[in-house]
């Protein structure tokens, strides 16, 4: 079963590596395939350079930049209308 992870971001650039480490570590000894959706929710620091540099590293993590900070619930929103998986894992 793919499964879909969904991460809201608004100004995380110093914990995206450590959470991106930590997610692949859990998901690839699961075994199963998954994917990452990172949004972008308005952020002001390089967050959105961060995550599409995860995107280069790692195809599975997909990445979705927001016009403007719309808020955690709606950065889930576009997270999930974007999701393949057959399960979705908000991440908060």
């Amino acid at each position: 079963m793919t499964a879909s992870i969904i991460v809201p971001c608004h100004n995380e650039s110093g914990s995206l590596q450590t959470l991106y480490t930590r997610v692949r570590a859990v998901m690839d000894e699961a075994g199963e395939p998954w994917e990452m959706i990172c949004v972008n929710d308005g952020s002001g620091d390089d967050t959105l350079l961060q995550l599409i540099a995860l995107h280069h590293q790692d195809r599975r993590v997909r990445v979705i930049d927001l016009s403007r900070n719309f808020g955690k619930e709606a950065a889930l929103t576009a997270g999930l209308d974007a999701a393949q998986g057959e399960a979705a894992i908000p991440l908060d």
